[in-house]
Order: C-alpha cells, then sequence, then structure tokens
C-alpha cells in the first residue's frame, strides 16, 4: 500500500471473512487521518495535511467502491465489498474535511456522492441499518451515532444544509430509542444488553456534537456519565468493557473502551468550555 492507510495489528474475524492483520481499513485510517487533520488545524504543519490527503488516496484508489444512480459506497478494506453505512459517512466526513482544508473538487465530488448513497438509505423513522446485507440488517447504538456525527461534519465542512433534515430525523430516532429513562445508554434500538462502553462513549460525542438541535442533550450526557462512573468504571480508573444482566466483563480494553472514553470526555468537556 503506497499511501497512509491503518488497520489493527491482529486478525479480525466478521461475519463473512477473516482480515487479516495488518489490512488497512477504512475506519482505522478516517480516525487517523483526521488527528492529522486537528494536528494540521492547531499546528499548519504542512506534512500533517500531506498525511491526511495520502489516507484520502488509499480511500479513492485502494478500497473497492460500489457505484449506483444514487452514489457510491466506499468498502471496509480492500479485500471485500461491503457496503457499511459508518464506514462510508466516515469516508464522506474526511473527504469533506480535506475539501475545506485544500480546496480540491475532487474531495467534495467524492464526498457528496458518498453521503448521497448512504443518506438514500436512511429508514423512514430516521434509523439506519448497519449494511446494505441481509446479515446486516440491525440498527444499533454507536454505529448510528457515527453516521450523524459524521454526517454533521460533512455539512458544517462543506456548508451544505441539504441533509439537516435527515440529521434531525437521525437524532430524533437516536434521542427516543438509544436510552432507557434512567439514562442508560442501549446497545440496540430494541434491546438493552450488553450494555457497551462504547456505546457509552459514542453517545457523549453525538449528543455533545449536536447539542444544538437539542436542548435536553448536555442534561442526558450528565446524566448518563454519573451512571457509567457508577456502573462501569473500577475504582482503580478504567472502564469496563460491558455489563450483561448479571455480570460484568471488566477486562480493560485500550481501544475499544479506554481510548474512546478520554476522547469523548475530552470532547465533552470542550463542550462545557463553551
Amino acid at each position: 500500500q503506497p499511501d497512509y492507510s491503518w488497520g489493527y495489528h491482529f486478525d479480525w474475524q466478521g461475519r463473512h471473512n477473516l482480515t487479516p492483520k495488518f489490512s488497512p481499513n477504512i475506519v482505522c485510517t478516517t480516525f487517523a487521518a483526521n488527528a492529522f487533520l486537528d494536528a494540521y488545524d492547531a499546528y499548519s504543519t504542512a506534512e500533517y495535511l500531506d498525511i491526511a490527503v495520502s489516507a484520502s488516496r488509499f480511500l479513492l484508489s485502494g478500497l473497492n467502491i460500489s457505484r449506483e444512480d444514487t452514489g457510491l459506497c466506499f468498502s471496509y478494506t480492500p479485500l471485500d465489498q461491503a457496503r457499511v453505512h459508518n464506514a462510508n459517512f466516515l469516508g464522506a466526513a474526511l473527504l469533506a474535511r480535506l475539501y475545506k482544508a485544500t480546496g480540491e473538487q475532487k474531495f467534495l465530488d467524492f464526498a457528496s456522492r458518498a453521503v448521497s448513497y448512504s443518506v438514500s438509505r436512511q429508514n423512514s423513522d430516521g434509523s439506519w441499518f448497519y449494511g446494505e446485507d441481509d446479515t446486516q440488517q440491525w440498527i444499533d447504538n454507536f454505529h448510528t451515532g457515527f453516521n450523524l456525527v459524521a454526517l454533521d461534519t460533512f455539512c458544517r465542512s462543506t456548508g451544505s444544509k441539504e441533509y439537516r433534515k435527515n440529521i434531525e430525523k437521525g437524532y430524533a430516532f437516536f434521542r427516543d430509542n438509544f436510552f432507557t429513562p434512567e439514562s442508560i445508554p442501549k446497545y440496540f434500538h430494541n434491546r438493552l444488553y450488553p450494555i457497551d462502553i462504547h456505546a457509552v462513549a459514542q453517545s457523549i460525542i453525538t449528543l455533545t456534537t449536536l447539542k444544538d438541535i437539542d436542548t435536553g442533550a448536555m442534561p442526558l450526557t450528565e446524566s448518563m456519565l454519573q451512571w457509567a462512573f457508577k456502573n462501569m468504571r473500577s475504582t482503580e480508573g478504567y472502564f469496563y468493557y460491558q455489563k450483561g444482566r448479571f455480570l460484568k466483563n471488566r477486562i480493560s480494553y485500550m481501544r475499544w473502551s479506554q481510548a474512546w472514553m478520554l476522547y469523548s470526555l475530552a470532547i465533552y468537556a470542550q463542550a462545557l468550555e463553551k
């Protein structure tokens, strides 16, 4: 792979295939490239922008792209043809940020087509299935959050107001279906367990990012955080992976649990300062 891209240092089993370790994927790549864009925004170091642009070439040339009348969808890895909406939105959001940073029309064209594809697959109630395959027809908390935040990033980066109603409808579904009356984040829209720390983290990010359209977003976030600190945090300071109906999985996963909670808490703290 000639351009910058990122993946996992371990084999991982999906529903259809085993992906070998070190295989690049769109999710890891967009997260890393966004970090370099954040650094570029903060320090104006050209090298950081160059790395993010290189990662975009992996999206445009290193992945398999499904093209339809409604738009296009980036594959998850170079080894599959998957049409997964959070991955596609994340790719679009990165390209939209690169368009804002560079003014290069190609980035906007691909981002717009990717957003068009996944927006066209939004369900009438505002939700999204995880993907287009028959085995991907579930609706969960954090992938819905990825969709909404990435779509919001696209709109903010491009100045588009075209998808505001899609965001508002998707957010309403998110608020109405992924939290219990006690502010506990549900994993699926129709099932509470397992309560996953990743759902806690992404809920914080989603609610905080979209607080301008919901006056109740920050109070819900605070209530959810109080619950999470009481029920999902070790006295040693780290966060548990999952809570089931009867048992807790107290394994400390650095990427899935600790990094995401640190990230979400930083975003929440930043929002409180504004």
